[in-house]
């Protein structure tokens, strides 16, 4: 099988079991919990997933420089699709 069919298909297949956790943690909610998940979503501070987002990317960039700089690359052999 070509590899980069078998990646895609990786993917969609953990897409799917992701979306089966999720229903399967909220099949059970009867309209009042329901109702309550989304008001707890309407008052959640998404504001501050933008310093966590700032952090993983400035965590990634740096650990790039790091491997950069020790191995002489940045792609180790851990994970290669061709």
């Amino acid at each position: 099988m070509n590899k980069k069919l078998l990646a895609v298909l990786q993917y969609f297949f953990f897409a799917a079991l992701a979306a089966f956790f999720v229903w399967l943690s909220l099949r059970g909610l009867d309209k009042a919990k329901w109702e309550q998940l989304k008001n707890a979503m309407d008052r959640a501070h998404y504001w501050l997933l933008v310093p966590v987002l700032l952090l993983l990317l400035l965590s990634h960039w740096l650990r790039g420089i790091a491997l950069e700089t020790t191995h002489g690359t940045a792609r180790l052999p851990s994970f290669q699709i061709e």
